[in-house]
């Protein structure tokens, strides 16, 4: 029996996508929270705008570190 292989961030992927794959189980649940497939956050080079306020809950980021183009610095 082979050892599970730990899932990487796609090349590319900004901080807060490095984050959510720098947990072990974390990418599924962000998956099952955003109501998506698993396999959908392998594609995350960013977190989209309609998942930011979840993923930033999950991952203890604030918005406009996951998405400093949209949400602006308080």
């Amino acid at each position: 029996m082979t050892a599970k292989k730990k899932p990487t961030p796609p090349k590319g992927a900004d901080a807060a996508v490095r984050k959510i794959y720098a947990e072990r189980g974390l990418p599924t649940k962000v998956a099952k929270a955003c109501k998506l497939s698993r396999q959908a956050i392998d594609y995350w080079n960013r977190v989209p705008p309609e998942h930011a306020q979840t993923v930033s809950g999950l991952i203890d980021m604030p918005l406009h570190k996951i998405r400093p183009d949209i949400f602006p610095k308080p």
